[in-house]
């Protein structure tokens, strides 16, 4: 080995002991950039770490993690793909100094300096309204969502059941100039769809059966304020359309009536699905998705930041008027749990335990969800084949990702590099045991 290449493996090996840059040095968004401490998406959807207006690179265009030969490239599907000295990358690592081309802009691989880490350090943000937390994965949510709540712009947050959507839309709320006028939660999941009508858009005296009064929509009942659509994945192919027509329209239509009403509401929605792939399979509508995803905000997951749990196990119990409920012991045990509820379970278990206390077990923490799940109702000889084979594989799928994302401290990349599967697969195999 030559003297020169000794020496340009010892100032790679340097570069290397920190983090990594990608900084956008020609194209639209000339000077952008973001550290890659972990896998970080770039396209133009704003659930991206690094976002372009680029029109020629894709919505999630590529990704890129940390790897021992510096950044780990893997294109998402692109149309115009990643290139590096006129190479197309699929997958492929690349060292520090690399240059790299998506559609029209030019991104490079520089260290992320002194200046970068101290920007980390810098973040301290705990909550969000009644949100709390302040974990590293929330800080670019926070991030977000301080840049957008002031805004008009409509707000999808997708994220698991129990994560804190509903909290989280309630602090966009109070975060803008709304925050005095009518704050209205439609939950579109528990709706029928002979109901979800009438909830969002109100009807007429005698519109229906049981109609004796005029009933006034979300929309109308927001005036001036926020409607809430929660889980509005679940809204049928029919009510998507005309939820698009009233978005791009502000006007709605009770059923039962003929008059045009102009409405002037903000939209928030949130899901537990990945609309995105809902779209892919023709359950939603795609110029609905684009509509409500104006600014997309993914919400981690409370294994995605178990270094959260303590905090919050000890705010839910302050709120039950006993901060000592539980010892270190009792956390330690927490830890080590998959949380499938997230959140909202772990509240339902510090609640039990300020109830029950140590006598009734309450400081043993609860079983993953697939934990509870016997062979014998999931393979049921009265179910036919095709359904037991399905709730079979659905129970395995929840139970390993968990027990991976446990096994790992919530750390997606570990655990899809663990389980031998890219990290974008892997997600896709969580969201489907949120579901």
């Amino acid at each position: 080995m030559t003297a020169t290449n000794e020496t340009e493996l010892s100032r790679t090996a340097s570069l290397l002991s920190g983090a990594l840059t990608l900084t956008v040095i020609d194209g639209p968004d000339r000077g952008k950039s973001v550290v890659v401490n972990e896998e970080a998406l770039v396209g133009t959807s704003s659930a991206c770490e690094l976002v372009l207006t680029d029109p020629t690179v894709s919505r999630r265009h590529a990704s890129f993690a940390p790897s021992a030969a510096g950044l780990r490239v893997r294109d998402q599907g692109s149309k115009n793909g990643v290139r590096a000295h006129g190479v197309i990358l699929a997958d492929a690592d690349v060292p520090p100094g690399t240059e790299l081309v998506l559609g029209n802009t030019r991104l490079a691989v520089t260290p992320a300096g002194a200046v970068a880490r101290g920007r980390e350090t810098a973040i301290t943000r705990e909550s969000f309204g009644r949100f709390v937390g302040a974990a590293p994965s929330l800080q670019r949510m926070y991030a977000q969502l301080e840049r957008a709540a002031p805004a008009e712009a409509t707000i999808l947050l997708e994220g698991g059941s129990g994560t804190g959507k509903e909290l989280l839309a309630e602090a966009i709320h109070e975060n803008s100039p709304r925050r005095d006028a009518p704050f209205v939660i439609v939950d579109c999941g528990t709706l029928s769809e002979t109901l979800v009508e009438s909830e969002l858009f109100g009807h007429e005296k005698g519109a229906f059966t049981g109609a004796d009064q005029r009933h006034l929509g979300a929309f109308e009942s927001a005036s001036g304020g926020t409607v809430f659509l929660d889980e509005i994945g679940e809204l049928p192919l029919p009510m998507q359309t005309r939820l698009l027509r009233v978005l791009e329209q502000r006007h709605v239509r009770r059923v039962g009536g003929n008059a045009r009403i102009h409405v002037d509401v903000r939209v928030v929605g949130a899901t537990n699905r990945n609309l995105e792939r809902e779209v892919d399979e023709g359950r939603f509508r795609l110029d609905l998705f684009h509509r409500l995803a104006v600014v997309l905000v993914r919400v981690p997951s409370l294994a995605e930041r178990l270094s959260d749990l303590p905090r919050l196990a000890r705010h839910f119990a302050a709120s039950f008027g006993h901060a000592d409920a539980f010892d270190d012991a009792a956390l330690e045990r927490a830890m080590q749990h998959a949380w499938p509820g997230n959140v909202r379970e772990l509240r339902n278990w510090v609640e039990r335990l300020v109830l029950l206390g140590d006598a009734a077990g309450a400081t043993a923490a609860p079983r993953a969800r697939s934990d509870a799940t016997s062979f014998d109702a999931i393979a049921s000889a009265d179910q036919p084949y095709r359904i037991a084979r399905a709730r079979a594989v659905e129970a395995f799928t929840d139970a390993y990702v968990a027990q991976m994302l446990a096994r790992h401290g919530g750390n997606v990349s570990a655990a899809a590099r663990a389980a031998g599967i890219a990290r974008r697969y892997f997600q896709r195999l969580r969201s489907d045991a949120r579901e």
